[in-house]
């Protein structure tokens, strides 16, 4: 308000040294200055410029200055009125009504100030990801495949960019499922069939690939079947792999089902 009032008594004093020197050539214009402002001598400015005893230029210009600054400070003076103005009193009840609906309470009051209002109902936390053996291993038993998980130490040796690992002991359950009466009986007796695996998570799905081609590269006779999802490996023992193509074909089946990771 300082430099409202301040701009508003130069802007007056300019504006009466304007029509002083305005009345030197005509008083009707004098008093059009004095109404008007800058606008009522802009005929003089131009009549008399560079004339030494009527030029208005100066005081013209002095006046325009300080009626420009006038507007900039009282427009800032308004703009702060407003957005200090209370809400209408519809608006606030309205935004109450959503602030409840929302689970918002209003807090105590702390010296006649309000506090903030805070939610009573905490955001609701992500589940974890579930674990793939975890879920590998359910979807293996809803098909006739007990498993039996060993999950490897923090401090086994695994190879470059593998994070984790787990050894599963698999073994088929006897009349489970349609697939154990097509595996063959000369792999074990009554159709019941057992299967190592070997579990592995990657830091990255490209180095899953160059784990994977490792293991490829081994002896055939020997290699076991390698299998990738994204980031996961499973390696599946090759003992008998004719007698044992059935076994081999769910435990993939389940595996490549896997949510990618």
């Amino acid at each position: 308000m300082g430099a409202f009032l301040l701009w508003l008594a130069l802007g007056f004093v300019t504006q009466l040294w304007l029509c002083f020197r305005v009345a030197r050539s005509s008083v009707p214009l004098a008093i059009a200055t004095f109404l008007l402002g800058p606008l009522g001598a802009l005929y003089t400015v131009f009549k008399h410029h560079g004339d030494e005893d009527t030029s208005v230029t100066t005081p013209f210009i002095a006046n325009l200055v300080c009626c420009a600054f006038l507007f900039v400070v009282g427009w800032q003076q308004l703009m702060a009125l407003v957005e200090g103005m209370p809400a209408e009193p519809g608006l606030v009840a309205a935004a109450e009504a959503s602030e409840k609906e929302a689970g918002f309470t209003p807090t105590s009051l702390t010296a006649g100030h309000p506090e903030r209002a805070v939610a009573t109902a905490p955001a609701p936390e992500s589940a974890p990801p579930a674990d793939p053996i975890d879920v590998l291993a359910a979807d293996l038993r809803g098909v006739g495949v007990q498993s039996t998980v060993l999950r490897l130490p923090a401090t086994t040796r695994l190879p470059d960019g593998v994070v984790s690992g787990a050894q599963l002991a698999m073994s088929s359950v006897p009349g489970a499922g349609a697939w154990i009466n097509a595996a063959s009986a000369a792999s074990a007796p009554a159709g019941h069939t057992e299967l190592s695996v070997l579990f592995l998570r990657c830091d990255a799905t490209t180095t899953c690939r160059g784990v994977a081609r490792a293991y490829m590269a081994q002896d055939p006779a020997n290699r076991p079947r390698v299998l990738q999802n994204g980031t996961m490996l499973l390696l599946i023992s090759n003992p008998n792999a004719a007698d044992m193509g059935s076994m081999h074909n769910v435990v993939a089946s389940a595996f490549r089902h896997l949510p990618a990771q």
